[in-house]
């Protein structure tokens, strides 16, 4: 009817920081507020008092408070954080329930269900064993009912087709803002970045071999690590790289930023990005951030990233594993800045084309369309 309300959705979010897949949530949900006319109108259900519900509270996002996740086999406070997702439910009046990762699902889907509410699920990671010997949480949330789902890659997608229904899955590429930022400043020098979370599979340890190796063909090459520990992972990792670094005498060339809320001023600056994740990444949003800032982007042709680069014409892609030809092809890149320049203008070009936010918005809502229908 004219003039009436867009129906709302819930997204269920439940980190306490901000990483790949709460930039999303940020992402769509300031993007369907910016709307003159909006489709949907997004409120987050997030951990009472986490920073993440500080930040989009400060920006003007809808935020409702709920318990803290809780631990595996803790069933008082599971069943205490589906009660307070049912109630959020009730009290925005929420037409579809939108559920982030894992954990968001588990949670999130069960009262979905119990509110006979539909669900589309976002998944954002493949799946995998890497903190889950056995696979028996992605197995629980696999179970667990969605009308819709949405993978944030076909690396994502072909890892749980065999487990969910195939014609709810769907691909749903992030996307990111291409707004050109200014360039933050730095030591002069051609200036490679790395970009994530501080966590072993990501992978900074490697730039930092990488590093060295191009540093001895470059030497006034400088480098950037931007990024810090998130969600008490690993909390040793970071002084593991920073001996690295120094055992293999590059220490004194990188840049170290430790966690920052908005990495672009540091790919705005970069001659070359670098990514470097030892398994396969699911998206990589920091590639398609590259891109859309202009960078060419040298990564593990693996997961994610091989399905935003076109190697050789945007960027780089090397075999899993292949430190040394991941440094040649940096210096490669250092050696002919035209190159560099091309490659990160072609970038430039395919992120507007195949990872914008309205075209991630437009997939997100047509599975809130088709969510409410099936249901």
């Amino acid at each position: 009817m004219t003039g009436s309300a867009p129906p709302v959705v819930l997204h269920v979010a439940l980190a306490t920081a901000r990483g790949g897949a709460e930039a999303v949530v940020e992402t769509v949900a300031t993007a369907e507020l910016a709307r003159a006319e909006a489709r949907y109108r997004p409120v987050v259900a997030v951990p009472v008092g986490s920073a993440l519900s500080g930040r989009w509270r400060s920006m003007g996002i809808p935020v409702i408070g709920v318990p803290a996740l809780p631990r595996f086999r803790e069933w008082r406070g599971a069943r205490s954080l589906v009660r307070a997702l049912q109630v959020a439910i009730a009290e925005t009046g929420a037409s579809v329930v939108h559920t982030h990762g894992i954990a968001g699902h588990l949670y999130g889907g069960r009262a979905a269900a119990l509110a006979a509410r539909p669900v589309v699920w976002h998944v954002h990671d493949c799946f995998e064993t890497r903190w889950n010997a056995d696979g028996l949480i992605h197995r629980m949330a696999a179970a667990v009912r969605a009308d819709e789902i949405l993978a944030v890659s076909e690396a994502v997608a072909l890892s749980w087709r065999p487990r969910l229904p195939p014609d709810r899955l769907r691909i749903a590429h992030n996307g990111v803002d291409l707004t050109p930022v200014a360039a933050v400043e730095h030591v002069p020098g051609p200036l490679v970045v790395w970009c994530g979370r501080l966590q072993r599979w990501k992978g900074a340890h490697v730039f930092v071999d990488v590093a060295a190796r191009v540093r001895r063909a470059c030497p006034a090459a400088r480098f950037a690590v931007v990024g810090g520990t998130l969600f008490g992972l690993e909390p040793d990792y970071a002084a593991d790289v920073r001996r690295a670094a120094e055992a293999l005498g590059v220490a004194e060339a990188i840049t170290w930023t430790g966690q920052v809320d908005d990495a672009r001023p540091w790919l705005a600056a970069a001659d070359v990005v670098a990514h470097t994740s030892v398994a396969p990444e699911p998206f990589g949003l920091v590639v398609a951030e590259a891109m859309a800032q202009g960078r060419p982007v040298v990564a593990f042709a693996q997961g994610g990233p091989q399905e935003q680069i076109v190697s050789g014409e945007t960027g780089a892609l090397v075999p899993p594993g292949d430190v040394s030809g991941m440094a040649d092809a940096i210096v490669r890149l250092l050696a002919d800045p035209a190159r560099a320049r091309a490659w990160g203008v072609a970038g430039r070009c395919r992120a507007a084309e195949r990872f914008s936010v309205a075209a991630m918005v437009e997939r997100i809502e047509s599975a809130y369309d088709r969510a409410q229908v099936r249901a």
